[in-house]
């Protein structure tokens, strides 16, 4: 369906007027009912072919607007296509010269590219390595740590108790007996 045709091919409108105007010549049940006909009719072109007139205007915008992007899409993949081709023979007649200056550029920093590599293996494996031992074992040493040092507390004051408490001496216990009884 083109989208500058219609949505109806009838007005609606004119319709519903030319269905009134028949109702006058008509019986007054039919005429009402003819009336009411115009209505719904009337009521289907403000409620339905205006709204869809206004979206096939916008749909007609946009598919216009996406023509325009298309065509420029089109030539900017054309475009691409031809800086693609240039690539490629550039490679096939020029690739014997590019690996040689690439050999010469690049390769002319390999020593200080294995300076680098052994640097970050002596860095990182053996020094970080050991490190991180370190840390490790600093950490369980503090886990263990804390409750050795709450259970020595607990210890100590036990101990302490039980030097007080446990001290038997002849004379303390007599005394005690003697209190007794």
């Amino acid at each position: 369906m083109p989208l500058n045709k219609g949505i109806s091919e009838v007005d609606l409108l004119l319709f519903a007027d030319e269905l009134s105007e028949k109702a006058k010549h008509l019986s007054e049940a039919l005429a009402n009912a003819l009336r009411g006909h115009a209505a719904s009719i009337r009521w289907i072109h403000y409620n339905q072919v205006v709204l869809l007139n206004s979206s096939v205007s916008t749909l007609n915008k946009s598919l216009n607007s996406f023509q325009r992007t298309s065509l420029a899409l089109q030539s900017a993949i054309t475009e691409a296509i031809d800086k693609l081709d240039i690539a490629q023979s550039l490679i096939n007649n020029n690739a014997s010269e590019v690996i040689i200056g690439i050999s010469n550029k690049v390769g002319a920093c390999k020593p200080l590219s294995n300076l680098v590599d052994s640097v970050d293996i002596i860095v990182c494996s053996y020094v970080m390595d050991s490190l991180n031992v370190f840390w490790f074992g600093l950490g369980w040493a503090t886990v263990f740590l804390v409750p050795s040092i709450i259970f020595a507390m607990r210890l100590a004051k036990n101990y302490r108790r039980m030097d007080t408490e446990d001290m038997h001496d002849d004379a303390s216990v007599t005394r005690i007996w003697n209190l007794a009884f």
